[in-house]
């Protein structure tokens, strides 16, 4: 695994968070753990949705697979949970953050399409993007209301 970027570690020991929350997927607690070792709690309800294998003839790079996995996953085939399902899973995410959030600054570990998502709705529900910064593989996003 990489390690997390300075700024990213710098930033998390000045910003007096409260909670920190990850998905109970391996790379989110792996992650987690990086920055904060042993003061995140995971939950289910922040992994990232699964991507649906075709099963086909020939070999493909893993972004590949991982592209077209997510196009079948819109597209209704998959085998696992479907994209409505997934919309109703990360407006339960965002309840449950904001939750947190209210009591203390929350920091969430999490996954790609989730973390977009859960963004989508705190914007839907009145709240703003303050910052953006991206680090390869690692990224920070902050929302204010």
């Amino acid at each position: 695994m990489d390690q997390p970027p300075a700024s990213l570690v710098d930033w998390l020991r000045t910003a007096k968070i409260g909670n920190l929350i990850s998905s109970s997927l391996p790379r989110a607690i792996q992650s987690a753990d990086a920055v904060a070792p042993g003061k995140a709690k995971s939950d289910p309800l922040f992994n990232e949705a699964a991507i649906a294998i075709p099963s086909v003839p020939f070999r493909m790079h893993s972004t590949a697979w991982t592209s077209v996995g997510r196009i079948l996953w819109l597209l209704g085939r998959t085998t696992g949970e479907n994209f409505i399902d997934f919309r109703f899973r990360a407006q339960a995410a965002t309840d449950a953050l904001m939750a947190s959030a209210a009591v203390a600054n929350t920091v969430l570990v999490g996954h790609g399409w989730m973390n977009r998502t859960i963004g989508k709705e705190l914007r839907r529900r009145g709240f703003s993007l303050q910052q953006q910064v991206r680090h390869g593989y690692w990224s920070r996003t902050s929302f204010t209301r």
